[in-house]
């Protein structure tokens, strides 16, 4: 296995959508991509797919370490000859791009895995699940340290939150924590201010737009 990896996705198009908006959208027809065997198939042709319109792309290195995958670069091209200025740099959205290359790798990963049972390899298909599995950013929570939640987390949040918003259903940090509340038990009572700490990370990442 190579230390290093480097996943390229395209920005700009027509039609290359990050994972974020993805995930938005199979959940807006109905599909739970993470369990659902059709919402997955289709999540995994759209994250190989490549947008011939893109007229940026941007390429992250992920290096293993410690059983862990961490990003350690970010690069920007132009597909088109453009020069790449900060005005360019500024339409970037890291964490976005970071978000959507680790899904490719852990897609790939899965993907492998998966090909080698069939063949009845089932060692090493336990090892690259395992290897797969340091794509994760969940960590325990270390004692009197808060716990740390992936960007995918942050996203989820921005996504209730907007959306609770734009429809003024209820309000979208009550809708925010009634919506985890399955996931983490008693964030929805009236003292915990668990989906208030969610919802000013997710806004401070880009993921709720700022306001006044």
């Amino acid at each position: 296995m190579d230390d290093e990896q480097r996943v390229t996705v395209p920005l700009g198009g027509d039609d290359s959508p990050t994972y974020a908006e993805l995930r938005e959208y199979a959940a807006g027809i109905g599909l739970d991509i993470d369990s659902d065997v059709y919402g997955s198939a289709a999540m995994a042709v759209a994250l190989l797919h490549d947008d011939p319109t893109a007229p940026w792309e941007a390429t992250v290195t992920w290096r293993w370490a410690e059983r862990r995958w961490t990003p350690v670069a970010v690069e920007l091209r132009s597909r088109t000859g453009e020069p790449v200025t900060a005005n360019a740099w500024r339409a970037v959205r890291p964490a976005a791009v970071i978000e959507d290359t680790r899904a490719r790798l852990q897609w790939g990963h899965g993907a492998t895995a998966t090909h080698l049972a069939g063949r009845g390899e089932a060692d090493a298909a336990e090892v690259v699940r395992r290897v797969g599995d340091g794509l994760t950013v969940e960590a325990p929570a270390r004692p009197g340290r808060p716990p740390v939640y992936s960007d995918k987390h942050y996203w989820e949040v921005g996504a209730v939150y907007s959306r609770a918003k734009a429809t003024a259903s209820q309000r979208p940090v009550r809708a925010v924590a009634r919506a985890f509340a399955e996931r983490f038990p008693g964030v929805d009572g009236a003292r915990d201010t668990r989906a208030k700490a969610w919802v000013r990370e997710a806004r401070r990442r880009g993921y709720i737009e700022a306001e006044g």
